[in-house]
C-alpha cells in the first residue's frame, strides 16, 4: 500500500476473526457448537457401515492400532515445546492421520453432515472428527473443544466465502475438500496450543496442500475419501508448523487466487459462520433438499403419492453439476445425487432412512434399488418420471438460498407447484433440539450408549476431561 500502512494477509485476517468469534462466544454459541458436534459424531458412527468405510477399512485406512504402546500411553497431556507436544500426544503419526481420514470420511459419507451454503464447505466434516479426536488424546475440556469447533467454522467458512465458494463448482472445484484443510488446521492449532506465528504458519502450509477437483459425472468413493485427505493436509500442516516450518504468508492471495482465477472478497457479515450452517434434514445431495422439502408439504396438503407421475425441479443452474436424472443409480453416492432416486424416497415417506441409499447397487453393482423405490418406479422407469432444469426464481435467490422450484402432475389430471427456498435445517428455518435428538437416535439406533452419548454431547461445555466421554469410538 502506497500509505505506508501494512496490508494484513488473508491468513492473518481469517485467523483474527476465527479466535475473536471463538474467545467471544457466549452460551449460545457454545450450545449450538455442541449440537454440531452431536449431528457430527452421530453420523461418524452411523458411517461405519457405509459401503464406502468398508471400502476404506478394507484398504488398511482405518487402522488406529495401539500395539506397541504402554498402557495410558495415548492419554498422556502434551508438555513442553509445542513440537514435542504432538509426538508425546501420538505414539505413531499415522494412527491419528488414519483415524482422521477414517472419521471425516465417514461424516460426510452419507450426506447427512452439516454445509455452510455461503461458501459451500463442510465445516462439519473437517472439523469435529479432528478436533474431537485430538482434544480426547490430550484430555482437553469441553469447552476448550467447543470454542477449537467454532474457530475452525469460522476459517473453512471465511475462506470459503471470500472466495466466492459456490461460484467454483463451474470451474470443477469441490470448495469442501478445497478449503477443509484451512478449517482443520486452524482448530487443531488452537487444541494444541501452538502460538500465533505457528497457527499462521499452519495456515500457510494448509493452503499449500489444497486440492479439491470436482468429479465430471460419478463422485464414487474418491469423492468422500478426498474430504478426509483434505483434513489430513490440515494435520500436517499443524505438525509442520509446530516443527518449525515455514511458508509464504500471502499463499491465500498469491498462488491460491491466481489458482482458482480470483481474487479474495472483502470481509462480510460479522455474524459466526457456525450460525450460518445447515443441519442436514435429509441425506441427500444438498440441492436436492428444498425439493424434497417442497414434496412434503404438497403430500402434508393432500397430495396422494401414489397418483404422482411427474415432478419437474428447477435447481439453481450452478447445483445442476451435483444431480443427475438416472432412475437406476450405480451406489449410494450416486443415489444421493439422482432426482427420481430421492423423489421416489421422498413421496415414500422414509427419505430420512440411509438404508435407502445405501441399498443402491448394493447386489454386485448391478443398480438393483430399495425395494421402496422399485414400488414407486417400474423397472423401465416409465412409473414416475422426473426431471431438472435450471430454475429462474430459485437462480437468482442462489447462494443465499439453495432452493428448488417443483411441479407435480398426477394420474388424475392434477397439477401442483411449490417453491421453496429454505428447506428444513437451514439457517432460516434451523432444527430445534428435539428435531436434532430424533434425527441422533435415528442414526444411533441399536449402538450402546446412544443415550449417553446424546447427553455427553449436549452438556460438552461442562465436561472436564473429554476423553471420559468417548464421543468417538476406540479406533473408529
Amino acid at each position: 500500500m502506497n500509505d505506508g500502512t501494512r496490508e494484513v494477509p488473508l491468513a492473518e485476517a481469517i485467523l483474527d476473526r476465527a479466535e475473536a468469534v471463538a474467545v467471544d462466544a457466549d452460551a449460545t454459541l457454545l450450545g449450538r457448537a455442541a449440537e454440531h458436534v452431536l449431528d457430527t459424531t452421530a453420523c461418524v458412527v452411523a458411517g461405519a457401515d457405509h459401503p464406502t468405510a468398508r471400502r476404506l477399512r478394507a484398504a488398511g485406512g482405518l487402522r488406529w492400532e495401539r500395539e506397541g504402546r504402554e498402557e495410558g500411553e495415548a492419554d498422556r497431556p502434551a508438555g513442553g515445546a509445542e513440537a514435542r507436544g504432538l509426538r508425546e500426544t501420538v505414539s505413531c503419526e499415522a494412527t491419528l492421520r488414519e483415524a482422521v481420514l477414517a472419521g471425516v470420511t465417514r461424516a460426510h459419507v452419507d450426506e447427512f453432515d452439516a454445509i455452510h451454503t455461503a461458501s459451500a464447505t463442510l465445516p462439519a466434516a473437517v472439523v469435529i472428527p479432528p478436533a474431537v479426536l485430538v482434544a480426547t488424546a490430550l484430555r482437553r475440556g469441553g469447552d476448550e473443544l467447543l470454542r477449537a469447533v467454532i474457530a475452525g467454522y469460522e476459517a473453512v467458512a471465511e475462506v470459503g466465502t471470500r472466495f466466492g465458494g459456490p461460484a467454483l463448482y463451474a470451474d470443477r472445484w469441490w470448495p469442501g475438500a478445497l478449503f477443509g484443510p484451512v478449517g482443520t488446521a486452524v482448530a487443531l492449532a488452537r487444541l494444541y496450543r501452538l502460538s500465533r506465528e505457528r497457527t499462521l504458519a499452519a495456515i500457510g502450509l494448509a493452503a499449500g496442500g489444497m486440492a479439491g477437483l470436482l468429479p465430471p459425472e460419478r463422485l464414487g468413493d474418491a469423492h468422500y475419501v478426498a474430504l478426509g485427505r483434505s483434513a489430513c493436509t490440515g494435520l500436517d500442516a499443524v505438525r509442520f508448523a509446530a516443527a518449525g516450518m515455514e511458508v509464504d504468508p500471502r499463499l491465500l492471495e498469491g498462488a491460491v487466487a491466481a489458482t482458482l482465477r480470483r481474487r479474495p472478497a472483502e470481509a462480510g457479515s460479522r455474524t459466526p459462520h457456525l450460525l450460518g450452517c445447515s443441519l442436514k434434514a435429509y441425506p441427500c445431495a444438498r440441492p436436492l433438499h428444498a425439493a424434497v422439502s417442497a414434496l412434503e408439504d404438497l403430500v402434508a396438503e393432500g397430495l396422494r403419492p401414489e397418483t404422482v407421475t411427474g415432478v419437474r425441479i428447477g435447481l439453481p443452474p450452478a447445483a445442476l453439476r451435483f444431480v443427475t436424472v438416472d432412475p437406476r443409480p450405480a451406489d449410494p453416492a450416486a443415489a444421493a445425487a439422482s432426482a427420481p432416486f430421492v423423489v421416489a424416497a421422498a413421496l415414500s415417506g422414509d427419505i430420512r432412512n440411509i438404508a435407502i441409499f445405501r441399498s443402491a447397487g448394493a447386489v454386485s453393482g448391478t443398480g438393483e434399488t430399495a425395494p421402496v423405490i422399485s414400488d414407486t418406479v417400474d423397472d423401465s422407469g416409465a412409473g414416475l418420471h422426473v426431471a431438472i432444469e435450471a430454475g429462474e426464481v430459485v437462480g437468482a435467490a442462489y447462494p443465499r438460498h439453495w432452493g428448488a422450484e417443483v411441479t407435480v402432475t398426477t394420474s388424475t389430471g392434477g397439477s401442483y407447484r411449490r417453491v421453496v427456498l429454505d428447506p428444513p435445517g437451514d439457517p432460516a428455518l434451523p432444527m430445534t433440539r428435539d428435531q436434532l435428538t430424533a434425527k441422533a437416535e435415528r442414526l444411533l439406533r441399536g449402538r450402546e450408549g446412544a443415550a449417553r452419548h446424546i447427553a455427553d454431547c449436549l452438556a460438552l461445555e461442562r465436561a472436564t476431561d473429554v476423553a471420559r466421554l468417548r464421543l468417538l469410538p476406540a479406533g473408529l
